[in-house]
């Protein structure tokens, strides 16, 4: 159960709040995320404006190999 975080936001929440101007409809609330899944709301900044991504948040050890094709940092 490490690294884990909640959101328990609805989506037009946040769209009302940062000012983005698309709608993410693959985005679901929930209050155990772990670093598996691929459905975390961010906010990135673009030239249009503020806009929501769903982001993928994997969990590498520091003892695993880094094949650095696979490993993209943001």
């Amino acid at each position: 159960m490490c690294n884990r975080v909640r959101a328990s936001f609805e989506f037009r929440e946040t769209k009302v709040r940062w000012n983005l101007f698309n709608d993410l409809p693959g985005f679901k609330p929930s209050h155990n995320i772990g670093p598996d899944r691929g459905d975390i709301l961010a906010v990135v900044r673009s030239e249009a404006g503020n806009e929501g991504r769903l982001m993928y948040w994997p969990l590498i050890p520091s003892f695993a190999k880094r094949d650095a094709a696979q490993i993209q940092h943001v």
